[in-house]
């Protein structure tokens, strides 16, 4: 049985790349799985999905993310600049993103809220833009994301 608890949503290197892109002032937000739980829907998920703001000053911050398990390298940095790139590391289960279906990322960022998990304020994407993305996605999973997360809604108004 999957428990969702405020000191296990994340793993410590998960958590440990969080700290290190806020601290390195990248503008970032969280997506994907990590949202649905974060929102409030208890689910297993296999990675963490994070959608960066795509402005070349803010992919240059990646190279103050200081991992002891992934490197930023200057080849992987220029290579996000250009048009559709993103990382998608499934040995560590990460995936960078510059944008998701059904969200301009420009909105994405500007209302994205902020959950504490720990000692971290984590930037994730908002409940409206949340269910706009799993909508345009359409998969089964998708559609039952938003199906718990009203249930949710509707539980919390009562």
């Amino acid at each position: 049985m999957l428990e969702c608890k405020q000191n296990n949503l994340f793993e410590a290197r998960e958590m440990e790349l969080l700290r290190e892109f806020l601290n390195a002032g990248v503008q970032f937000a969280a997506v994907g799985g990590a949202a649905v739980i974060l929102h409030g829907h208890c689910r297993a998920r296999e990675d963490l999905d994070l959608v960066i703001d795509g402005a070349h000053s803010n992919i240059d911050r990646l190279e103050h993310v200081c991992l002891n398990w992934y490197r930023f390298t200057q080849k992987l940095i220029q290579g996000l600049k250009q048009d559709d790139a993103k990382i998608r590391d499934r040995e560590r289960g990460v995936d960078l993103l510059k944008e998701i279906a059904g969200v301009p990322t420009e909105d994405l960022m500007r209302d994205r809220i902020f959950v504490t998990v720990g000692d971290v304020s984590v930037p994730v994407m908002s409940l409206e833009h949340l269910f706009a993305s799993k909508k345009c996605i359409g998969e089964d999973k998708d559609l039952a994301d938003i199906d718990a997360l009203k249930k949710i809604m509707l539980h919390d108004k009562e």
